[in-house]
């Protein structure tokens, strides 16, 4: 059955077929998580463990939340290699960074050895990708 996508002219009456549907299934399913968790995190900080370290982390759920729906969405309309490298960067860069976070305010531990700068890098690497993804779709016939 054809969906939404299908429907998208591309540069002639062709429509736009993505072949793949884990990226935008992954966008939204790391949206949700990422969305559920911060919401849930800036409870805890503003409620019960005035903490900075959760309200940091609840900050980078939140605000990479639409992000994923973004990536995910977009990536229903064309592949890019770039794209898909940036959402995996993004959603383990997220992860690791708010991960160490959390586990640093509430067990007071790391996850490992410098979790937070690298999963930090990884999001800014992942950005990159993102602009990179769409300069190359500005260039694409």
């Amino acid at each position: 059955m054809p969906g939404p996508q299908d429907k998208m002219p591309k540069s002639g009456s062709e429509p736009v077929r993505s072949t793949s549907r884990w990226l935008p299934a992954l966008g939204l399913i790391c949206a949700g998580l990422s969305g559920a968790t911060g919401v849930v995190m800036s409870a805890v900080a503003a409620h019960a463990i005035e903490e900075t370290f959760i309200s940091t982390a609840a900050n980078m759920l939140l605000f990479h939340g639409g992000a994923f729906v973004a990536i995910g969405a977009y990536s229903m309309l064309r592949r890019s290699f770039l794209l898909a490298l940036g959402f995996f960067l993004i959603a383990v860069g997220c992860g690791l960074f708010s991960g160490d976070l959390l586990l640093r305010a509430l067990a007071g531990v790391h996850a490992f050895p410098n979790a937070a700068p690298i999963g930090g890098s990884a999001m800014i690497l992942g950005w990159i990708a993102v602009i990179l993804a769409g300069i190359s779709h500005l260039f694409r016939r």
